[in-house]
């Protein structure tokens, strides 16, 4: 009997000992965190933990200019931090969505830099949320950019920084070189550049084949960015359709609607929802014929698949536009 007691004892101790080491996986997880990886905490309302992430990461780049860090998503799961890490895929099926700031060091700048972190921390957790790695770097350099553009992993690229008619400028005050993204691999399909003026600079100066771009024509700021961004003008997919093979789309259900779908990943493009097969299918036929509608900041436009030259006809809807 007392042989069974101490064996059902030491059976009870290893199972708390095993629930204790569950139970607590923050350190263990805390720890998993490389030197260029850096903690982001869900709530994006906190100022304090806004000021965290900032002094952290300001004290990370100025140690090392050159590194772009890994932001890596805590949420909060019954009680305990989960940190997502590099080896979860499936947290990231949309690759890497890269924030550049290209801001300078002077006193002006740095100011102009603290006043855009709120808008820069809720950027950085809404992308999270839509299956995006968030790589940054606030020391943004021509170079970075060029780096990031011909990565197979990059997706979309967010470019903060001067501008004016003539180019956009980065951390060290030189101008962006206007062949940067020739380079750019396939997978690279959107350019978001925040940058007074910028969509005129693109637009005369840039070699953009290939790439769908969001810019604004005259003065623009943090706060527009962070509107646009989170606004139904603006879709974290609009440009992959365009580089994707024409073989490779298909119609699939998706709730009470029909939506675009990558044949080969199974994986859907957002914001193209479809009421009907007939109109997904339709969608698919004009893509066939090397044309299909897309909605940026010139309006509702057909794009040709090969060139991604806009049409100079403007549509009022997506339907009209198909027709």
């Amino acid at each position: 009997m007392k042989h069974a007691l101490m064996i059902a004892l030491v059976l009870l101790f290893s199972a708390c000992k095993i629930e204790t080491q569950k139970s607590t996986p923050t350190e263990s997880a805390s720890q998993a965190l490389t030197d260029n990886q850096i903690a982001l905490e869900a709530d994006v309302n906190n100022s304090e933990e806004i000021a965290r992430f900032k002094e952290e990461l300001e004290r990370k780049q100025a140690e090392n200019p050159d590194q772009i860090f890994e932001v890596v998503s805590k949420e909060v799961s019954s009680g305990s931090v989960i940190l997502s890490g590099l080896k979860d895929d499936h947290l990231y099926k949309n690759k890497n969505f890269y924030i550049f700031i290209g801001l300078g060091s002077t006193e002006n700048d740095q100011t102009i830099q603290k006043t855009d972190w709120d808008a820069i921390y809720y950027i950085m957790n809404y992308v999270t949320k839509l299956k995006f790695r968030v790589m940054i770097n606030v020391q943004a350099t021509s170079e970075h950019l060029k780096l990031a553009a011909s990565d197979e992993e990059t997706s979309v690229i967010l470019w903060s920084s001067h501008g004016n008619k003539k180019a956009f400028y980065d951390f060290d005050g030189k101008a962006v070189p206007y062949d940067v993204f020739k380079g750019k691999s396939k997978n690279f399909y959107q350019l978001i550049l925040s940058s007074c003026e910028g969509r005129i600079a693109l637009n005369n100066n840039y070699a953009i084949d290939g790439l769908k771009t969001w810019a604004w024509s005259g003065l623009t700021n943090s706060t527009e960015l962070k509107q646009f961004l989170v606004s139904d003008k603006w879709s974290a997919q609009d440009g992959a359709i365009l580089s994707t093979p024409k073989n490779n789309v298909t119609c699939t259900a998706s709730g009470s609607k029909y939506a675009l779908m990558k044949a080969s990943t199974r994986s859907e493009y957002y914001g193209y929802n479809f009421d009907s097969l007939n109109d997904c299918n339709a969608r698919i036929q004009t893509m066939k014929n090397n044309k299909i509608c897309s909605r940026g900041d010139e309006g509702i436009r057909k794009v040709d698949i090969n060139t991604l030259t806009l049409s100079n006809e403007e549509y009022a809807t997506f339907e009209e536009c198909m027709n």
